[in-house]
C-alpha cells in the first residue's frame, strides 16, 4: 500500500511505500524521538509555512495566523499527509452534521491536525465525513500522530 504525499509548494506528487515508512519509523524509540531526530522534508514532510499557505488558500474566513502557527508548532515543524479516522479527531464543538453543502471534491481536501489529535483546520469537512459514515479522511498529521498511526 502506498501513501500519497503532496509537497504543497512545488505541487509534486510522490508515492511513499507504507512498509518502508513503517520500517523507517521503527528506527526510533518513540514518537518524540522521531519528532526530534528523524523528521526530514525529504520523506514527505510539509513545513508549517506551507501548511499555513494551504489553510489560507482554502479558508473563506479571516484567520489568526499567529494563533494557528502557535498551535501547529506545538506538534513539530513538519506535517505528513496520511489518512485517519475522522472520529479520532478532537473537534471541540461538533455542531450540525449537515452534509448538503459539500461535494465529494471538497471532502478530498485534507484537514490539518495538531497535537493530541486537535483539529486545526477542516472542521466542516470532518463533520460531513462523519455524517456520511466515512472511515478515513486525508489529513496533514504531525510526526507524533503519524508515528502512532503507523507504529501501534
Amino acid at each position: 500500500m502506498n501513501i500519497k504525499v503532496e509537497i504543497l509548494n512545488e505541487g509534486i506528487d510522490r508515492e511513499i511505500n507504507k512498509a518502508k515508512m513503517k520500517k523507517y519509523l521503527s528506527r526510533f524509540d518513540s514518537a518524540e524521538d522521531f519528532k526530534e531526530n528523524g523528521v526530514r522534508a525529504g520523506i514527505g514532510g510539509v513545513k508549517i509555512s506551507e501548511i499555513l499557505q494551504y489553510i489560507d488558500k482554502n479558508s473563506e474566513n479571516y484567520l489568526d495566523k499567529s494563533e494557528i502557527r502557535r498551535e501547529l508548532s506545538k506538534a513539530g515543524q513538519y506535517y505528513f499527509l496520511y489518512e485517519i479516522n475522522p472520529r479520532k479527531l478532537d473537534i471541540q464543538d461538533e455542531g450540525d452534521l449537515e452534509t448538503a453543502d459539500y461535494d465529494s471534491e471538497s471532502l478530498e481536501k485534507p484537514v490539518v491536525v495538531g497535537k493530541d489529535y486537535f483539529l486545526i483546520d477542516g472542521r466542516h469537512r470532518t463533520l460531513v465525513a462523519i455524517g456520511l459514515g466515512r472511515k478515513k479522511i486525508k489529513a496533514y498529521l504531525p510526526p507524533e500522530i503519524l508515528y502512532k498511526e503507523l507504529i501501534r
